[in-house]
């Protein structure tokens, strides 16, 4: 039997262990800060903020926390020079 994915951010925080649930809230409170229009969503089974389309995605694999910035790394080109 599989497990359902998460309706909402809160509902996939919940499921994470204490310290992946602590980065992960705090990079959501982050990412509130510097996008309060942007809407929470679940896509691609991932948290997402969207903001006329996908804004960023975050979540955690078995041994990490990750952050998809998609199309905003565009935005930033300049500042982000030297990262892979």
């Amino acid at each position: 039997m599989t497990k359902s994915p998460a309706a909402t951010i809160d509902d996939y925080l919940s499921a994470l262990p204490a310290e992946q649930r602590s980065a992960l809230a705090a990079l959501r409170d982050q990412i509130r800060a510097a996008a309060p229009e942007a809407s929470e969503a679940i896509s691609y089974g991932l948290p997402t903020f969207k903001l006329n389309g996908n804004l960023v995605h975050f979540g955690a694999a078995a041994k990490h926390c990750a952050f998809y910035p998609g199309a905003v790394v565009q935005d930033f080109a300049d500042r982000l020079k030297g990262f892979e």
